[in-house]
């Protein structure tokens, strides 16, 4: 899409565009604008927090100096030199053990990655270290929402938690279902969870909408990821296979944008019974 639109602007002044023209590359300079400024936003935190990081703790070089001036620098005598070297060998090894983290350099999707696999371990820890009460997840993919029920042991619901995704960010069940149990349980919501950077790579099991290029990969159908086809699969261009696509298959080039990277196994999901779930019938 962005390439057409391109080509148009280059071929015709915008002026002479027409309005459904006009309205695209508008939609499409937005959501571009929109996605720079959040992954340099997310870059120069990320940069931050190591700056802070490094202040908060001295650096290997600092911590030498502060030991050297330590133990030598009241002076010593011939008689005390080799009880200072001896503290000084202890300093150094202490220093030795001070993490680093100026070599913290994670890519946005691995990040994402890390965030996800926190959100599953926190929802795993939380749901069976209690005995009295019980949590039910209620995933609607179609809005986006994940609802988590803590009932007592009678089955009474006592509070409901609610989780949605921004309808721009990628939906991932594992951080919906975090962030609903956070709200369950009256705790905040960490940052990292509300503002986890987008998925930049693709992978089998991801759901995926079609960039424009074609009509029939156009921006408005999803696809699911099922499969690497290895056969068709050349040089810099990879081929998927995805659900229902028989003999087809879709290219990375095809491929606008990750819109769920839950990799969970596909469930129909029933309004009217979720309903009936979230009132506690």
């Amino acid at each position: 899409m962005a390439e057409q639109l391109t080509k148009v602007i280059h071929e015709s002044k915008l002026t002479d565009m027409g309005y459904a023209d006009l309205i695209r590359y508008t939609d499409e300079v937005n959501r571009a604008l929109r996605r720079k400024v959040y992954a340099e936003a997310y870059e120069q935190g990320r940069i931050d927090g190591r700056l802070d990081a490094l202040q908060d703790k001295p650096s290997p070089t600092d911590s030498i100096v502060e030991a050297y001036n330590e133990v030598y620098g009241e002076g010593f005598d011939a008689e005390s030199f080799g009880k200072a070297q001896e503290k000084m060998r202890e300093k150094l090894t202490e220093i030795s053990q001070i993490p680093s983290t100026v070599g913290d350099v994670r890519s946005l999707q691995e990040i994402r990655d890390e965030i996800v696999e926190k959100a599953k371990q926190f929802v795993k820890e939380t749901t069976e270290r209690t005995s009295f009460t019980t949590y039910e997840f209620i995933v609607n993919k179609p809005k986006r929402t994940v609802v988590v029920l803590r009932r007592d042991i009678h089955g009474k619901v006592l509070v409901r938690g609610k989780a949605t995704a921004h309808a721009d960010d990628c939906f991932n069940v594992h951080i919906g279902k975090a962030i609903a149990l956070r709200r369950a349980m009256f705790m905040d919501v960490p940052d990292e969870y509300l503002n986890v950077p987008q998925p930049t790579e693709i992978r089998v099991g991801d759901v995926v909408r079609g960039n424009g290029v074609t009509v029939y990969y156009s921006e408005n159908k999803s696809f699911t990821l099922t499969g690497v086809d290895e056969e068709n699969t050349y040089e810099n261009v990879t081929e998927y296979t995805y659900e229902n696509g028989d003999v087809d298959w879709i290219e990375d080039g095809q491929i606008g944008k990750v819109i769920d990277d839950s990799r969970e196994e596909v469930t129909n999901y029933d309004e009217q019974d979720a309903q009936r779930r979230c009132m506690g019938k």
